[in-house]
């Protein structure tokens, strides 16, 4: 499942063994390039994107509020033993076991890496700002949340691991903090770029979500963009945005029909 979407409210009826995403409810396949920004609500296994996982998971993102019971996260509800990387979520989640900020649960040996959790946590028993449980197979690599906004609350409710960081809101919209995540470097938007980032204004985006034309900071095509895309009028690539190695109609074509547009 590629470049998919979802801003539609879930509720799940479900009691027991249910499954509610924003998303995707129970997934078997990989996904990437994909977020929700709905509300999900549900009992067992409710995730801000996928409720119960079962595969790979690459860029996506969530931010609509999650409430559920057991195993609520705000990407995850629960997953097994697969690899969730370049992901975050601003999503607010509240449940009463196993609750967490990005992962409710986990009964495998799954990885993270370079992902990030900003919004608030509730939870009773086993509540993490990151996992709410996890057992010690799982591998996590430079993972942040939000210490600012939960204060009270470790990373992970079962153990600790140094690899997921307590950040304020200020150094987690700052470029610096993310040693190692994958940056744009002179020409945005190029292959292999993950992040960018407004610095002190916003936190870390992934590249996907930027309309093409949105070259400078603030977010969003704007008065700031139009004059960074003149100032390469047919003479170089670095503003070229229909990838023929030069600016010109073409892309001012492209540039135009993302005039104000923003950021997903």
């Amino acid at each position: 499942i590629q470049n998919c979407s979802s801003s539609c409210t879930v509720e799940s009826t479900g009691i027991q063994n249910s499954s509610a995403g924003g998303l995707v409810g129970r997934n078997l396949t990989n996904i990437s390039q994909c977020s929700s920004t709905g509300t999900v609500i549900g009992f067992d296994n409710v995730g801000g994107l996928i409720g119960a996982n079962y595969s790979h998971i690459y860029k996506c993102f969530s931010t609509g509020t999650v409430t559920g019971s057991d195993n609520v996260g705000g990407v995850l509800g629960t997953t097994d033993a697969h690899t969730v990387a370049f992901c975050y979520t601003h999503s607010n989640v509240t449940g009463e076991n196993n609750v967490g900020g990005f992962l409710g649960s986990s009964g495998g040996g799954a990885s993270f890496y370079d992902c990030y959790t900003s919004g608030y946590v509730t939870g009773n028993i086993y509540v993490g700002a990151f996992t709410g449980i996890g057992h010690n197979w799982l591998s996590y690599q430079k993972c942040f949340w939000n210490i600012d906004n939960n204060p009270t609350l470790p990373g992970i409710g079962s153990r600790t691991d140094p690899n997921v960081i307590g950040e304020t809101t200020a150094a987690m919209k700052t470029k610096s903090t993310y040693t190692g995540w994958i940056f744009p470097t002179e020409i945005p938007g190029t292959a292999g770029d993950i992040w960018d980032i407004c610095e002190g204004t916003n936190y870390p985006r992934l590249v996907w979500q930027i309309p093409a034309g949105d070259f400078l900071c603030p977010d969003g095509v704007s008065t700031e963009d139009l004059s960074y895309f003149a100032d390469y009028w047919l003479t170089s690539e670095v503003a070229d945005l229909n990838g023929d190695a030069i600016t010109d109609l073409r892309d001012f074509a492209i540039f135009a029909a993302n005039w104000l547009l923003d950021v997903k």
